[in-house]
């Protein structure tokens, strides 16, 4: 987030395109997350994105992955866990 805040072209890059400033970073995103629609979206003073998970599955059971990635607010797979 500080690298967004500081650096315009970074900001202007991770909005345009996540998943190549995620690499300029050298995060490798999950290999579950290939096909997933990445939307990185800004707060302003006057704006306040809230955002809608999707919704549970209908029926079994989640998988251990699955209850990996919702477990504590399912970041920590971008290293960002304590950067909040």
């Amino acid at each position: 987030m500080q690298k967004a805040w500081s650096d315009a072209e970074f900001k202007q890059q991770l909005i345009e395109n996540p998943r190549e400033a995620f690499a300029a970073l050298g995060v490798e995103l999950p290999a579950h997350l290939a096909g997933v629609n990445l939307k990185v979206v800004e707060n302003t003073a006057d704006t306040l994105h809230l955002v809608l998970p999707a919704p549970p599955p209908t029926e079994g059971e989640l998988s251990d992955d699955e209850l990996d990635g919702v477990a504590g607010g399912g970041i920590e797979w971008l290293g960002w866990r304590n950067a909040w």
